[in-house]
């Protein structure tokens, strides 16, 4: 039994895990689609640095605005390359930075929050943690590549981002400030370490 193509629309920190089934099991044909919703929000930021830099799809990852909220949030859409249809790639084959792993359980704890008694994350604050996820994904090199959003949108979008792309501050300030202080850590080792060689 082969699949034509999947769709993950559960808890994001189980994408991966699922990817690995599908290849383990050999159940997406070559060329197959997977598509994943709520990328961004609440999020799987594993999965999107795997999909982007495993080499065995051709990916996409598509911005628009959540349904009936005002927030951005974002759908991969990726196609399994045909050249790898003997080759069983591992989900953790292509190491992603340790942040990565600290913004995952961040996901996962606003997820918690938002399904868990008395659904306590409201509009504003998810918009907020889209745009905190986003700037942690893009100092990852994991970054939008087709925006479907109205402009308003995308405007409204870019000011929330603008508060975590600037400087980082040096005590990490903010809810989300010192995960990013560490992606921003990491991403400078990173470099430094690349230049060195």
């Amino acid at each position: 039994l082969r699949f034509g193509a999947a769709f993950f629309d559960q808890k994001g920190s189980r994408y991966g895990e699922d990817m690995d089934k599908l290849w383990s099991e050999r159940l997406l044909h070559p060329g197959g689609v997977l598509v994943a919703d709520n990328v961004l929000k609440p999020g799987a930021p594993l999965f999107l640095y795997q999909i982007m830099n495993g080499g065995y799809y051709e990916a996409q990852i598509a911005s628009m605005d959540e349904f009936a909220m005002p927030s951005e949030d974002w759908m991969s859409i990726n196609v399994r390359k045909k050249e790898f249809h003997k080759k069983v790639p591992r989900f953790n084959e292509t190491a992603p930075p340790e942040f990565l792993y600290e913004l995952e359980k961040e996901t996962d704890r606003i997820r918690d929050r938002a399904t868990g008694p008395g659904r306590s994350v409201s509009y504003d604050e998810w918009a907020d943690f889209a745009q905190m996820v986003k700037a942690g994904l893009k100092k990852a090199n994991v970054e939008l590549t087709l925006d479907l959003r109205p402009k308003d949108g995308q405007y409204r979008d870019s000011e929330l981002l603008d508060v975590y792309e600037g400087d980082i501050t040096e005590s990490g300030e903010g809810s989300y400030g010192w995960l990013l202080k560490q992606a921003e850590e990491e991403t400078q080792a990173a470099k430094a370490k690349a230049k060195a060689k």
